[in-house]
């Protein structure tokens, strides 16, 4: 008798992919928790070897007909990062009930699969230009609810509480110096998370060659639904943030003037500031 196929998943239309060829990520992609769920975020630069910059989409939700939710971001080389992921949603869709941990599992066994056969053996494995890419997933499971997680190639670790927030790309460096301090607790809430992430990549796209193009983000609740906040625009956050961060540079200077005594420019200052 004929094997019966498992059933589709369906990707979640909440961002277009205008992805085409072969493409490098120079990216900066994050994943932060919140009270409510995850937030998973990330800039829509894609190079071609590093010349032509296109806009393209980096974030990839699904759900299946197991019932779980499942949303993926990456960095690294594009078309390697995507043939990973359908290996993934592939394993997933063949489960017929999930639990997190199934979830797991089924990524790293497919993820283990998939850099045993096509990226260790590259030629390129960690140079430039090379296979490799890192995954940051939001996992959603009828059984036992939402995690986030992020791969080390095939190896996948949950991000806890403790940790709050994972970034991964060219601009992971100054993504996790802006986000360490903001990010005191993982109990923010959804205006707060938005404007956390918001700042921490408008920054990194204006101070990163290679990031940049726009933003996108998507939210996965904790009851597995998705909230799309599609091209969303950092203008507001970020000419907040530059006359905040002025005002403070500027209160600075004048504390530590000790040439200039008295307390009516500190005054006009923290006037300014509340402004």
């Amino acid at each position: 008798m004929p094997t019966a196929q498992a059933p589709e998943p369906r990707r979640v239309p909440i961002l277009p992919n205008r992805i085409l060829g072969r493409k490098d990520a120079m990216t900066i992609a994050a994943g932060f928790r919140f009270a409510d769920g995850i937030l998973l975020c990330a800039d829509t630069q894609i190079s071609y070897g590093g010349i032509e910059k296109v806009s393209g989409t980096k974030i990839l939700p699904y759900e299946f007909k197991n019932g779980s939710k499942v949303v993926f971001t990456f960095s690294g080389t594009v078309n390697y990062a995507k043939g990973g992921i359908k290996q993934c949603v592939r394993a997933i869709s063949k489960l017929p009930t999930v639990s997190r941990e199934e979830l797991e599992n089924a990524i790293c066994n497919s993820l283990n699969e998939y850099f045993q056969k096509l990226v260790y053996t590259h030629p390129h494995y960690q140079q430039a230009g090379g296979p490799d890419f890192f995954l940051i997933i939001g996992l959603w499971s009828p059984k036992d609810g939402l995690g986030l997680y992020e791969t080390l190639d095939a190896t996948v670790t949950e991000v806890t509480e403790r940790e709050k927030f994972a970034i991964t790309g060219i601009g992971g460096t100054l993504g996790r110096y802006l986000a360490g301090p903001m990010m005191g607790h993982s109990g923010y809430s959804m205006p707060d998370i938005s404007t956390i992430s918001t700042l921490v990549l408008s920054e990194v796209m204006a101070n990163v060659e290679g990031c940049g193009k726009g933003a996108e983000f998507v939210v996965l609740t904790k009851e597995g639904v998705f909230s799309s906040i599609v091209s969303y625009g950092t203008s507001d956050v970020e000419d907040v943030f530059a006359a905040f961060h002025q005002s403070i540079n500027m209160a600075f200077l004048e504390l530590c003037d000790l040439s200039c005594p008295g307390d009516e420019r500190i005054i006009e200052r923290l006037d300014a500031l509340r402004t």
